[in-house]
């Protein structure tokens, strides 16, 4: 005999009950407690959106000291954290609304971790791709050229 519908955390009484030809009967009992299944350990996701294409796993392409946005959604988890600045604490599922990366002048990578009853998620990252930008600058002088008096 199969016994199905049996629910984790929830103690349980099983009585046989066994008569003769006779007539008569014996009947015996035993409890089972199930133990609760522990809780599904979270999972993260980020992607990111650069200027070059659309929201996407990346790498994402910025130009120098453009931002970028990050996106992130995650399963089984109460709060989230993302490094480089972003924060913690943070909504478990933004996969809409997104958040600013601020200005960036190297590439840089974001790491996300998501947390909640069944522990803490695999970390996943994301990269923004930055070209490196060499400054340059005009030196303009005015007069174009200087006489210096004679003897000097």
């Amino acid at each position: 005999m199969a016994i199905s519908n049996i629910a984790p955390g929830i103690l349980y009484t099983f009585t046989i009950i066994c008569t003769n030809s006779s007539g008569g009967s014996s009947s015996d009992s035993v409890q089972v407690s199930t133990t609760a299944f522990p809780p599904p350990v979270p999972t993260a996701n980020i992607q990111c959106q650069g200027s070059v294409r659309g929201i996407t796993e990346g790498p994402c392409g910025i130009g120098y000291g453009e931002s970028g946005t990050i996106f992130w959604s995650s399963t089984d988890a109460t709060a989230c954290s993302i490094d480089n600045g972003i924060g913690s604490g943070l909504d478990p599922n933004n996969s809409t609304i997104g958040v600013s990366t601020g200005n960036l002048y190297s590439t840089t990578t974001f790491t996300i971790t998501c947390s909640g009853p069944g522990g803490t998620s695999a970390p996943d990252s994301v990269v923004f791709d930055v070209p490196t930008v060499q400054p340059s600058f005009t030196l303009t002088c005015t007069p174009a050229s200087i006489s210096l008096p004679q003897g000097s």
